[in-house]
């Protein structure tokens, strides 16, 4: 496992959601804290885990209509092309 910094352990693989006030998606050492995304609703370690994993909930997130998991953290500003960019996707590539 390779070391993730302290902001990586609170943002989303999946849809980029940071996450800082609640438990951490990943720990210090890159393991999975099996945390559930209050945005797309992944659990991080299951729908992250393996090659192409993230990308293919991301895809089937997107097609739903990014509907909240817990609509009521959705913060009023909510960008969603912004949140993509944190984990270096470009809304632009699904449309």
């Amino acid at each position: 496992m390779e070391n993730v910094n302290n902001e990586q352990r609170y943002i989303c693989r999946v849809c980029g959601y940071r996450n800082p006030d609640h438990n951490p998606f990943y720990s210090k050492e890159g393991g999975s804290e099996h945390g559930i995304c209050a945005c797309c609703g992944s659990e991080s370690g299951y729908e992250d885990f393996g090659p192409g994993a993230a990308e293919r909930n991301r895809r089937g997130w997107l097609q739903k209509g990014t509907k909240w998991f817990h609509p009521d953290l959705k913060p009023e500003n909510w960008n969603l092309a912004e949140q993509l960019r944190r984990i270096g996707v470009d809304l632009k590539d699904y449309q």
